[in-house]
């Protein structure tokens, strides 16, 4: 509604499937990729979209470098409980933090 389009309208001009856009907008989506998230927000304000998490998605790459380097690549590990290799998965922006581990790290000053 916010677009002035249909969700079939949006869908298109965005390149996701109706289904997605409509399981994103009644909230039973718990996980919204990154690329979809992006191709979202070439049309939808950033504030109405993104909660924390999301935000922090946008900007996992840097998130993740200064709190390497803050840390340290093993002991970050340790700290949320995961692999050094997964969260070097992470900070290169191979994979997209869950947000579990989002959760842990949003804690961490």
């Amino acid at each position: 509604m916010m677009t002035g389009l249909s969700q079939v309208e949006l869908a298109k001009k965005i390149g996701i499937s109706r289904s997605v856009l409509n399981e994103v907008e009644a909230g039973y989506r718990d996980k919204i990729l990154r690329p979809t998230l992006l191709k979202l927000l070439t049309v939808l304000d950033k504030e109405i979209l993104c909660d924390d998490y999301y935000m922090f998605v946008l900007e996992q790459e840097e998130k993740l470098k200064l709190l390497v380097e803050k840390y340290g690549l093993r002991k970050l590990a340790r700290i949320i409980g995961i692999d050094a290799s997964s969260l070097d998965h992470w900070k290169r922006g191979d994979y997209q933090i869950s947000r579990r581990y989002y959760e842990i790290l949003s804690k961490l000053k």
